[in-house]
């Protein structure tokens, strides 16, 4: 009775704070000065929480300082996210490194854009890396993991199949489960 009362008043924290991980499939192309140097099948995971987003190495969320911006919206039907990284200029390099994101999530798309450019350099370069893709949603619950535990103690318990054979037979040997039986 306790817990299903803990339950019923956790339950519009859940619904509120709802986290989900989407696993995307698609294609990243990566360019290097206006020419295609590669392009590879792949999947992605994406984990989006409310107040960040989280896509392959890059985590999304709204901040400033003097090296970084950054941002992320959420909502029903759109999902977006950027950051801007900037190196201390020195005489060798002054790079930007900027990362998009865009997930629709009406027909499941998603682009993310990784891009480097520095212009310090004699002739300026840029590295554009971008992934387009298909994405599914999978809902994650707070009692996840917890429910994992659960259903996988009771796969460990003895069973009368464990438990079938003779106390001197070679398969008792050092199975902890089968020393359980009575």
């Amino acid at each position: 009775m306790k817990k299903l009362l803990l339950l019923l008043l956790l339950i519009p924290t859940l619904i509120h704070a709802e986290e989900f991980k989407l696993v995307c499939e698609g294609e990243r192309v990566l360019t290097k000065s206006n020419l295609d140097v590669f392009r590879i099948k792949e999947s992605i995971v994406v984990k989006v929480r409310n107040a960040s987003i989280r896509a392959e190495d890059e985590t999304y969320y709204n901040g400033k300082s003097a090296r970084f911006e950054g941002s992320y919206i959420k909502d029903k039907e759109l999902i977006s996210a950027m950051t801007v990284y900037t190196e201390a200029p020195s005489k060798s390099s002054c790079s930007v490194v900027g990362h998009d994101l865009s997930i629709n999530l009406i027909d499941e798309t998603i682009y993310i854009t990784k891009r480097e450019t520095n212009e310090c350099k004699k002739k300026g370069y840029f590295t554009n890396i971008d992934f387009i893709g298909k994405c599914k949603k999978q809902i994650l619950l707070a009692f996840e993991t917890f429910d994992a535990f659960v259903a996988n103690a009771t796969n460990l318990a003895p069973t009368n199949e464990m438990c079938d054979v003779d106390e001197g037979d070679i398969r008792n040997k050092g199975n902890r489960l089968r020393k359980k039986c009575f």
